[in-house]
């Protein structure tokens, strides 16, 4: 990766904006080069001046979680709104959450759902949970657990975790959609093995209430100890951990905290569709890659190409 960088950056040194924009990426998360947050938040933000847009939505990531510079909510949205104008979808995703967030002075759940909704509509998988979550509760839109559960099963279809939890939630309960328990729970779990935290914090509130799924104090302390770890603060579920130490032995505490430590996301499951011919074909796709030289190099990711027998640049990707 030091001689991709170094290519990178030669690009950069030329003034391209997209050896810019990957020169600051490749700083803030330490590839090919040393990590340097505060560097990479600065080169976002001189192309965010020039109208950049993916540079928009990378410092406004940035600024949100206070990441090479002080945190700045305020900030953030408005990088992310003149990234979303500029037609980026993960900008409205990330407008969204904003809106969403206790933090924010400006919460409003009612933009958030309109921000989620035109991401979604714009085709962005990621959306499709949130905005699926957001009727499923009625949250700054009316409630409606048919359409509800419609999103959340396209979403789940298409590998988004945060669809996968709460149509798993739709299938235990039976709301919007008949009633399996089993299934429910299955889902539910493979989210959380992934590494969606929407899916620890589920499970761990349903396996402590014993209702949806069976009571189990351990796993509901193990899930919840999770997804702290991972970032989750809300006041609710430090009280649901705080509570569920209580139940628990001074054994059954330390076998759950080790448990936590030791925890890894494993690869979500995807979803196996009926009647689907399964017959060897070659494979065929499309994926996003940047020329960063003249020489004609090409900066893509490796899954993209992993497996490839021939690379064809099309108009709009790589074959």
């Amino acid at each position: 990766m030091t001689k991709a960088f170094a290519i990178v950056k030669d690009a950069a040194d030329r003034g391209e904006p997209h050896g810019k924009y990957l020169q600051a990426v490749m700083t803030r998360d330490g590839v090919g080069t040393l990590r340097d947050t505060t560097r990479a938040r600065q080169g976002f933000a001189d192309l965010a001046t020039d109208g950049h847009t993916l540079s928009k939505v990378a410092l406004g990531e940035l600024m949100r979680g206070g990441i090479g510079g002080p945190k700045d909510l305020d900030g953030a949205a408005l990088q992310f709104r003149q990234a979303a104008d500029q037609g980026n979808a993960l900008a409205m995703i990330h407008l969204a959450r904003l809106y969403r967030s206790a933090e924010f002075v400006d919460r409003d759940d009612v933009r958030a759902y309109e921000w989620a909704l035109k991401s979604a509509n714009a085709g962005h998988v990621p959306a499709y949970g949130v905005v699926g979550y957001l009727i499923y509760t009625g949250t700054g839109v009316t409630k409606d657990p048919d359409i509800a559960v419609a999103w959340l099963k396209n979403g789940y279809e298409k590998g988004d975790l945060t669809a996968r939890t709460y149509y798993g939630l739709a299938l235990a309960t039976g709301t919007g959609v008949p009633r399996n328990a089993a299934l429910g729970g299955q889902l539910m779990n493979e989210a959380a093995d992934a590494g969606n935290v929407d899916a620890m914090i589920t499970l761990a509130n349903l396996h402590q209430v014993g209702q949806v799924l069976p009571r189990d104090y351990m796993r509901a302390y193990l899930w919840a100890n999770i997804a702290i770890s991972r970032g989750a603060t809300s006041a609710s579920l430090m009280t649901l951990r705080d509570d569920l130490e209580k139940r628990l032995s001074a054994e059954q505490l330390g076998s759950m905290q080790k448990q936590a430590r030791e925890w890894k996301p494993l690869a979500a499951a995807r979803p196996i569709s009926g009647g689907a011919d399964t017959r060897a074909t070659p494979a065929r796709g499309t994926g996003t890659g940047f020329f960063i030289s003249a020489n004609g190099h090409l900066l893509t990711n490796q899954h993209v190409i992993r497996g490839c027998r021939r690379i064809i640049p099309a108009r709009r990707g790589i074959v």
